[in-house]
Order: C-alpha cells, then sequence, then structure tokens
C-alpha cells in the first residue's frame, strides 16, 4: 500500500494535506502498488490562482 510505503519512509507524514500520484496518476492513500511502477509523487498542497 501506498501509504505504508510513505509511513516506513517517512514516519509522521501528514497525510490529510497531500496527495500521492504512481506513474503519474492520482491514487488512494490506501490503493497497492504494482509491481510495475516506476514512480510515486507526493503532491504538496498548493495555492494560488
Amino acid at each position: 500500500m501506498l501509504r505504508a510505503i510513505i509511513e516506513r519512509n517517512a514516519p509522521g507524514f501528514d497525510f490529510s494535506s497531500a496527495r500521492v500520484a504512481v506513474d503519474c496518476e492520482y491514487m488512494p492513500w490506501d490503493d497497492v502498488v504494482g509491481a510495475l511502477a516506476q514512480e510515486i509523487a507526493i503532491i504538496p498542497p498548493v495555492s494560488g490562482g
């Protein structure tokens, strides 16, 4: 699961304010990462207009 990967590498990470994408597609934090995934991106919250 994506959440487990991030928790293992960044304990205390605030999941409520960021999104995650796998291979350029947004995913829920509790999705499973497939064996062929090449990139996981954490997208921080942004503001602006």
